[in-house]
């Protein structure tokens, strides 16, 4: 078997995958994937079956990824000795939204003021996003900022 990519080599392009509903096309092998929407990696995972882990909704992110209409799989077919390895490799360069999420796939209520509810309403009207997906996009953009700030305070 090939020695797998490092994560900066990675082209999405050219990587094998499937549609996220025809995930029963995914092969019968070890592999690292990677849930893609559009060109942002949503989830990395890794396998000892391709298949099995994403058959049905067996798969914990099943109703997360399901949200995103153009979702897909890519892998990288591996040896079983670089699984968990390479996993880490590769969520540590691509930072996943969903690998880092505190809730475990769960559900949470906030409540919020109605002119709160009524300023993401219009952004959800407009944007056309799921309220999960909203969610995760205000949580990023949280992360990024925060980073920045404290790269300046560090500065």
């Amino acid at each position: 078997m090939n020695q797998p990519p490092s994560p900066a080599e990675v082209d999405f392009n050219i990587l094998p995958s499937v549609a996220f509903t025809g995930r029963d096309r995914l092969p019968d092998e070890a592999a690292i994937y990677f849930v893609l929407s559009d060109d942002n990696v949503l989830y990395i995972g890794a396998a000892t079956s391709l298949v099995r882990r994403w058959r049905g909704k067996n798969h914990h992110r099943s109703s997360q990824v399901g949200e995103f209409p153009n979702a897909r799989i890519a892998w990288i077919v591996t040896d079983v000795t670089n699984l968990a390895s390479l996993e880490r490799r590769m969520i540590g360069y691509f930072n996943p939204s969903f690998n880092r999420s505190i809730f475990g796939g769960g559900r949470f209520v906030v409540e919020l003021p109605l002119y709160t509810t009524q300023r993401l309403d219009g952004i959800l009207r407009s944007t056309k996003l799921t309220k999960t997906q909203l969610m995760i996009v205000m949580v990023d953009r949280m992360q990024i900022d925060l980073a920045k700030s404290k790269n300046r305070q560090a500065a």
